[in-house]
């Protein structure tokens, strides 16, 4: 079950979400006090960090439930004391709404990132009024994100629509070269008893006389080795023509004499 789990997750995602895992950690032993959290902050740092990058791995398969887990956990990280966003959840919350724009339809994507922009921009998500020059800067950042994943998901959805039509193409080229065949092989087969075959040309023709060559010579005696007959010579309107009948054994199907 957990092996199969691993499976369904892309190993990108698994990567970035290690890598907010290492950031958050490398940041909580490092410089957490600069953010002003409270007391040892240490602990719930790497517990935040590790609930972070475990939905950041995991925001493909349900990119609506992972953004509302990110909005609440940013809500409870200001809720303990904490006066500013880190760099490693600042970096998941753009992961997430870049998320929001490749995987969910222009609609309900967009829907999703308008209502996150205007919790964070009310102040609804750390209790306090913010001042307008960090509401255009979070309208920005976020906006920004959404945007590159729906500019993915268009590019996505057109490399999508082109790969379809190439196979299409391709189905109908091997169509109509399959029909292509049959046609010629019931052109080739123009009697139930008897194969005839014709063969011509446009070109100036070889005069009044027929040729001598021995290479009619020879198709004309193998014809007549099969109890057949070939008849080659110029045509009234320009052009040569070389006509071959070869009788059917019987119990042979036309088609097979064809090949």
């Amino acid at each position: 079950m957990r092996s199969s789990l691993l499976r369904s997750v892309p190993r990108v995602d698994l990567l970035i979400g290690l890598a907010i895992i290492a950031l958050g950690t490398l940041e909580a032993f490092t410089d957490a006090m600069d953010y002003g959290a409270a007391r040892s902050p240490e602990l719930w740092w790497v517990g935040q960090a590790l609930v972070t990058g475990v939905l950041v791995w995991y925001r493909r398969r349900a990119p609506v439930a992972v953004f509302i887990l990110m909005i609440l956990a940013q809500y409870a990280w200001h809720r303990q004391g904490n006066e500013s966003c880190p760099v490693w959840q600042l970096a998941a919350l753009l992961i997430v709404f870049h998320t929001i724009g490749a995987h969910l339809s222009v609609r309900h994507g967009g829907a999703w990132a308008l209502a996150g922009v205007l919790i964070f921009d009310s102040g609804a998500v750390d209790h306090r009024f913010l001042p307008f020059q960090e509401v255009v800067y979070l309208t920005v950042m976020f906006g920004s994100a959404y945007l590159t994943g729906l500019a993915l998901r268009g590019y996505l959805l057109r490399a999508h629509r082109m790969s379809e039509r190439a196979m299409r193409l391709e189905l109908e080229r091997e169509r109509r070269a399959a029909e292509a065949v049959a046609a010629e092989r019931n052109r080739i087969a123009y009697h139930p008893e008897r194969l005839e075959l014709e063969i011509t040309d446009n070109g100036a023709g070889a005069g009044p006389a027929l040729s001598t060559g021995n290479g009619l010579i020879g198709m004309r005696e193998r014809a007549e080795l099969f109890g057949g007959s070939l008849d080659a010579g110029p045509l009234p309107e320009g052009g040569y023509r070389v006509r071959a009948t070869l009788p059917i054994a019987q119990g042979v199907p036309v088609s097979e004499a064809a090949k």
